[in-house]
This record gives structure tokens, sequence and C-alpha cells, in this order.
């Protein structure tokens, strides 16, 4: 009311006229509100200096220069190398990541698992952004990247998708992945409104990059559909095609097997193999299914209450006293 009165006058009958505009106007513009999230980030991570000068090209996985110029090699040998370097983060008193020392090795698939609450997704958070740590570095290819936003780090490259499923319910699933796509675009408000030519072609650029992304997972097919259609195996899968057209080199899967069934736990196997052989994609993968860990990942970290209590092969880690312990207890353990 307070406001009406200010922008139309308490003698004026422009103050009713404001009243309809302030009531009326929110209602009309409420299908906005997922976009207008979507280009402020897009728009913090254009203006942060680091934004690729052009569009890579429609194939999920094209490759990039380092925007900073350099080498981009770090120990492992390129870009897509993560380092944590005593990485805690505390939450309240409770410390829910504590000292945690952790290498993605380019080109690897690496698995971080532990039971409930032992910090795995906390971990995946302070990588993507979403945290910042209390204390610690967090390197990608050797660059600090500890406090760079998330946004910013999307278009460095790491891409990821999220324990509980993250699709905008009234976009198609074409759009939710082209959604993605816009951080490799250039195109400002302007060109946007007026439609000029350069945004035409990038908006098709992204539409067939979008596409492509869809084609790797096997979901073209359902690219007019809309998510709450589809069954929940194939939404784990468009957020996967989502997080492959940022064009990743590091690619975090925050339990990607979660309402699967045993034959689409097989394909997502396949599919993970698949993208780390034929893409290049360096993945850390948050996962509870063993079964799934045990035949996708190289190289195994074990988190127990935010601690690291083992590292190595699935055969190390699987005759690790520390590891049974954490899993079954301790009497269990001595059982064994």
């Amino acid at each position: 009311m307070l406001a009406m009165l200010l922008i139309g006058g308490r003698m004026s009958p422009y103050g009713c006229s404001s009243a309809a505009v302030i009531t009326v106007l929110p209602e009309l513009l409420r299908g906005l509100q997922d976009w207008w999230v979507i280009g402020l980030r897009t728009h913090s991570a254009r203006h942060s200096g680091v934004c690729s000068p052009g569009f890579p090209g429609p194939a999920p996985a094209t490759r990039r220069a380092p925007q900073d110029g350099s080498s981009g090699k770090g120990r492992g040998g390129g870009v897509n190398t993560i380092e944590l370097k005593g990485i805690t983060k505390i939450f309240g008193g409770l410390a829910a990541v504590s000292s945690l020392d952790l290498t993605v090795a380019k080109g690897e698939i690496h698995g971080l698992i532990g039971p409930n609450g032992s910090g795995k997704s906390t971990t995946l958070n302070l990588i993507s952004g979403q945290y910042i740590p209390t204390s610690g570095q967090i390197l990608l290819g050797g660059r600090d990247i500890t406090r760079v936003p998330p946004a910013e780090r999307t278009v460095l490259g790491i891409a990821r998708t999220f324990q509980n499923i993250r699709l905008f319910r009234r976009l198609s699933v074409l759009d939710n992945v082209m959604v993605s796509r816009y951080c490799r675009t250039r195109s400002g408000l302007v060109p946007v409104f007026l439609r000029l030519p350069s945004e035409r072609r990038e908006e098709a650029q992204a539409r067939e990059a979008a596409l492509a992304a869809l084609r790797v997972v096997d979901m073209d097919g359902r690219a007019d559909a809309l998510p709450g259609d589809l069954p929940y195996g194939q939404q784990r899968l468009v957020e996967i095609a989502r997080a492959l057209a940022t064009d990743p080199q590091v690619l975090m899967l925050d339990e990607p097997a979660a309402g699967m069934n045993p034959t689409e736990k097989r394909d997502l196997q396949l599919l993970i193999a698949r993208l780390n052989r034929e893409h290049q994609l360096t993945i850390l993968l948050v996962e509870h299914d063993m079964d799934l860990v045990m035949a996708a990942c190289g190289r195994l970290t074990v988190l127990n209450f935010g601690a690291k209590i083992g590292e190595g092969s699935a055969y190390e880690v699987r005759a690790n006293p520390d590891v049974i312990e954490a899993y079954l207890g301790s009497e269990e353990a001595v059982g064994a």
C-alpha cells in the first residue's frame, strides 16, 4: 500500500494505476522467474574475464585453451586435474570435511565413497563453488580456484549433477539442456531482445550443441518432452546431458544411479566409461551402489565423518580394515 501511494500519489487517480501495475505485473512476469536466475548467473560468467572468446562448437567435449594465457598444465598434465589441499568445511562448529587431501588425476574415473553423512556431497559442493572452504586450497590444473564463483568454475570446465534432481519442470528436455549452454554464448540483452542475426546464429548453435549432448546419453528422442513426463532414470540422464552441454573437462556425478533399476545402472556404467574414453572427461563419481563404483572407478577415496580413511584401487579399498569398520562396524570387522 505504501508503494502505491508513493508511486501514484495519495490524491491522484494515478494511484489506482500504480496499484494495478504493482499487482498485475508480477503475475504476468512470474513465468520468467527461472530465466531471471539463469540470466544473473550467465551475466556473471560472461563478465568475469574468463568466458570463452567465441562459441566452441556443437560437440559437448570440444577442448579449449586456458583463458589466462597459461599452459594450463599442473600436476597430472592438464587442466582437467582437480587437487584439494587440506580442505576443511565447518558448519556451526561441526566439521563436515576435515583436512581433506584429494587428487583426481587427468583422465581418470575417481570414486568418492563413504557412509551417509561422511562429507561426499559437501566435497562436491566445495569443488563446484556452492560452498567456500573454511580453510585449504582447491586447484584446477594447478590454478587456485578456491574463491572463484560457481559460474566461473563452469566456464573453466567443471560441471556436475546433483543428488536431488534439479530440472526446470516447466521447460522441455531440450530447453533444460540449452540453459546450460548459454555460458558459452556472447549475446547480451540487446541482441537477445532485438533478435539480431548474431543472436539467432548463437541460439541455433546452442540448440545443436544441446541436441548433441542429448544424443550422447541417448535422450534426443525425448527432446520435446517435459521432465515430469520421464521416468526417474531418464531424468538423471537429462541432468548428465545438461552438464555435458557446458563443454566440461571435469564431470562430477552425485549419486547418478539413485532410483535406477539394474538395467539402467548397467547402461549408466557403460555411459560413464564412454564419456571417459571417447570424450576424455575426468570424472569424479559419488555413489552408494558399490557394484557400480567398483566396476566403473579405477581409483577410490573413502570418507568417514569428513575425513579420508582410505584410498587406492577397488581391491585395496575393499581390504582396508578402516573402510570395513566404517561400513560394517568394529564387531563385524573383527568377525570378518
